[in-house]
Parts: C-alpha cells; sequence; structure tokens
C-alpha cells in the first residue's frame, strides 16, 4: 500500500464527495484534497480517470509515504 495525496483546485459539494466515498476529504478554500492508501497503479489511473471524467482541474499527486 502507499499513500498518495491528490490535490483538485475546486471545493466538493456531496455529489463530489460521493464519488471518492475510498479516500479521505480534506477542504480548503478553492482546494480539495483526496487522501487515499491506493495498492497498484491500477487503483491510481482509477481515481485520475474519476477525477478527468467529472472535469476537475487537477494540481498535483504526490505519494506522500517513503
Amino acid at each position: 500500500m502507499r499513500n498518495y495525496r491528490i490535490s483538485i483546485g475546486k471545493e466538493f459539494d456531496q455529489y463530489l464527495k460521493s464519488w471518492f466515498e475510498d479516500c479521505l476529504i480534506e477542504e480548503r478554500p478553492g482546494v480539495t484534497f483526496l487522501c487515499c492508501e491506493l495498492t497498484d497503479q491500477a487503483e491510481i489511473f482509477g481515481i485520475l480517470q474519476r477525477i478527468q471524467s467529472l472535469g476537475l482541474p487537477l494540481i498535483e499527486v504526490v505519494k506522500t509515504d517513503n
């Protein structure tokens, strides 16, 4: 398992939060952070595909574990 922090340039409403129930969601004004524990690249691409399909502005993806 690896931990990732994905930054999205949009505040989430309940609808968007429901798409990412497998992630911890942290919010700041204008930015939402998805903190996810993922097992492999397929899961990373799955999250990124959801972000793209919803038209969300991706800021960055950072691996947070060593």
